[in-house]
């Protein structure tokens, strides 16, 4: 890239984040209006942080579900993110031929979509029902790299010969992330999708959430610049909260991605209702959300 190209673009990326964090700076006045009604403190105060979230996070209104990064780049993609009883895990896929590779970047593939995931997520629902055998769905984000056109109907064709993924309460949810012309194309062709969307910008014209598309996954440091470290500065906190209670009110999910690994910034997530809390570190995370019981029980093994 040249150094003119370059340098417009630092220009520009300051002003589109100023431009998002505005807009939710404008719904944070109507957010602050409303807190008395939480049944929670008001994140303008000190006690609105949960220091430890295995006792804070029963005051929470709602579920929180635990996200693997990335997963494939685990040393066990899909069994370490179940030894750990994490419900969500994330593919990265590139179209080859007549097939979806996983990995990171080109040439860097760990496998196939089918392979690690869906062959292996069908046996176990097939064995006992549904992954942990609860009832309970898996998240399957499918973070689509390839913007060939192409690999739209190659996605569609393997989705549909996995049970798993039918029905009024499949027990696996394929949510596409990624590429965003890529992603709203899928779910508009009128052939039975197999799957659902997030989108990776929120936008007051986005219409009310629906099945089709009922998550947003954004980028941490898109909105924030606190580095997980220390308290979280109050304005920060505020945007945060606004930033749940906007998602919330247009009926969708919230996902935050490139987090950084901090229990301060998990339990800031937790506070203010963020709807899964993703990480690379997964036995970290699964220590910090555990009952102190639980731990106790490990520990004395």
């Amino acid at each position: 890239m040249h150094g003119e190209a370059r340098a417009g673009l630092r220009s520009l990326e300051p002003e589109t984040r100023i431009r998002r964090r505005f807009r939710i700076a404008a719904f944070a006045v109507l957010l602050l209006a409303a807190l008395t009604a939480r049944t929670h403190e008001s994140p303008l105060k000190s006690g609105a942080i949960i220091r430890n979230a295995r006792a804070g996070a029963l005051r929470r209104a709602r579920p929180v579900w635990t996200h693997s990064h990335n997963d494939y780049l685990q040393r066990h993609p899909l069994a370490d993110a179940m030894a750990n009883g994490f419900r969500s895990v994330e593919a990265d896929i590139w179209l080859d031929g007549n097939d979806l590779l996983v990995g990171h970047v080109p040439l860097a593939f760990v496998g196939t979509l089918q392979t690690l995931y869906l062959d292996p997520l069908q046996r176990i629902v097939d064995r006992q029902g549904s992954v942990y055998g609860d009832g309970v769905p898996l998240y399957l984000w499918i973070d689509i790299k390839s913007k060939e056109a192409g690999l739209r109907p190659v996605l569609r064709e393997q989705l549909s010969h996995y049970p798993m993924l039918r029905g009024a309460s499949p027990m696996v949810i394929a949510i596409l992330t990624g590429d965003e012309p890529s992603k709203a194309a899928y779910i508009q062709d009128p052939a039975q999708p197999f799957a659902c969307r997030d989108s990776n910008e929120v936008n007051r014209s986005d219409p009310p959430g629906d099945a089709s598309w009922p998550w947003y996954a954004l980028r941490w440091h898109d909105y924030f610049d606190w580095d997980g470290r220390g308290v979280m500065p109050r304005r920060e906190r505020i945007l945060l909260w606004a930033l749940v209670a906007q998602i919330h009110a247009g009926g969708r999910m919230l996902r935050l991605w490139e987090t950084p690994d901090t229990e301060a910034l998990w339990s800031e997530l937790l506070d203010a209702d963020v709807d899964m809390l993703g990480t690379d570190d997964l036995p970290r995370l699964r220590r910090f959300l555990a009952p102190p019981e639980a731990l106790a029980k490990v520990e004395r093994r």
